[in-house]
């Protein structure tokens, strides 16, 4: 029986990362970090090892079925109520590093048992992950192709391969992986981003990952997330827009044009100023969200039957939280709720880049005495907000008695935004009292 060279390392998805991560790179003993482009022919490289991710036993190496060779990677997807874990994954990645500077693609054949969808890619828990999600599997071995965006920053990197994958109609299956490799395809073209549009508070900001589209041999479009650092960037106005190592730092007030070297694409950055501060004296407010005040507990930014996204971004010190709306919003606050009955105002600050197509309604619920949703009383009313102007900060104040259908507002629970918006940000939520 063959030996085989790896470690089967059982960690948590949180505490495996730090297997991924970048080294010191020093310029002059490059050549000590091996060039080899092999991750798994028919077995494993000397300074190959594994990180297992969910059910450990759901690899193995497989020397039945191939695409090629002698032994491929066998992977067992779990059904979803395995008790030794309900999904598969894991990192392989070098002890030592590997120069990859040469390879400009991660490739290899695939194929499972039923058709399915997984994620794959390199990088992951360090500075340069690169990640290909939907990826389509079938019961026919085909090759797939990874591109690096720029690969010269790839001079010492230890994660090589990762996978997930998760059941299918709530079975499990099998995936196997054979022939992965680093390869420099000179048939990639065409490479671009996907065009974004940012707001620029001032302070820095990262640029986070972005969506990256190369033609590939095939004449197909193949689009993965890759992290910012693989890029090189450039503004059109470095005195208001400036970018440094994936962070744009916003020194006044205007707009910039950040375009790359190495894609087609552009970063447009307007540059505005933070929300209004609040005036309001302390004891006469309940504050939801604003640095101005002490804020009131929230169970959930982004509700789990919402249909939006958040992230807290940092500017200049000051927080602001970062939504897309596709639908409704769900603010969801902490038991016993907000007693607003002394209040006679709800005030929320709110920026959109663009225009909004059609209305932003917002929505008060109140659980009622019982302090329970459905509980027979709860109440709850809806209003569209005044008509929101892109482009700057709008500052909108609402008495409670517009709320006409709101018959407590003692035990408020829920905050809604109702509607379509690419772009939100939203500062200083909060209810006062203008006696």
């Amino acid at each position: 029986m063959k030996s085989l060279l790896y470690k089967l390392t059982c960690l948590s998805i949180l505490s495996f990362t730090a297997a991924g991560c970048e080294r010191e790179i020093n310029t002059e003993n490059l050549a000590s970090f091996p060039e080899n482009p092999d991750v798994f022919i028919d077995d494993f490289t000397s300074d190959l090892q594994y990180a297992a991710w969910g059910k450990v036993t759901s690899f193995d190496v497989d020397k039945k079925e191939t695409y090629s060779g002698t032994a491929s990677m066998r992977i067992d997807v779990p059904n979803p109520n395995d008790p030794m874990g309900d999904y598969a994954g894991g990192n392989f990645y070098s002890t030592t590093g590997r120069n990859l500077s040469h390879y400009n693609a991660l490739t290899f054949y695939a194929k499972s048992t039923v058709a399915t969808e997984i994620e794959v890619g390199l990088g992951d828990g360090g500075k340069y992950k690169l990640s290909l999600t939907g990826l389509k599997l079938n019961t026919s071995w085909n090759k797939y192709i990874i591109p690096i965006p720029n690969s010269a920053k790839l001079t010492s990197e230890t994660g090589l391969f990762y996978y997930a994958a998760g059941a299918v109609d709530g079975k499990g299956y099998t995936i196997w992986f054979d022939e992965v490799r680093f390869e420099n395809l000179g048939t990639l073209a065409h490479a671009k981003i996907k065009d974004m549009e940012l707001a620029g508070f001032p302070g820095k900001m990262p640029i986070g990952n972005l969506t990256y589209t190369v033609n590939l041999p095939n004449a197909t479009n193949q689009q993965v997330t890759a992290s910012a650092s693989y890029f090189t960037f450039e503004s059109s106005n470095p005195e208001i827009v400036s970018v440094a190592d994936g962070v744009i730092t916003v020194s006044g007030k205007g707009d910039a044009t950040i375009t790359l070297k190495e894609a087609e694409g552009v970063i447009k950055v307007n540059s505005i100023d933070l929300a209004p501060e609040p005036e309001k004296a302390p004891e006469k407010v309940i504050s939801i969200f604003s640095d101005a005040y002490d804020n009131v507990p929230v169970d959930k930014w982004s509700a789990d039957w919402d249909m939006a996204e958040v992230s807290d971004i940092q500017m200049a010190g000051i927080s602001v939280k970062k939504y897309t709306i596709n639908g409704y919003l769900g603010i969801e606050l902490a038991s016993p709720y907000v007693d607003a009955g002394n209040m006679s105002h709800i005030h929320l600050d709110l920026y959109v880049p663009e225009q909004i197509t059609g209305n932003l309604n917002i929505k008060l619920v109140d659980f009622g005495a019982n302090g329970v949703y459905g509980g027979g009383d709860d109440s709850e009313h809806e209003l569209t907000l005044p008509g929101i102007i892109p482009g700057e900060w709008n500052s909108i104040d609402i008495p409670f008695t517009d709320f006409t259908n709101l018959t407590s507002r003692n035990h408020i629970a829920q905050i809604l935004l109702i509607g379509n918006v690419p772009t939100l940000y939203l500062d200083n939520l909060y209810m006062y009292s203008d006696n």
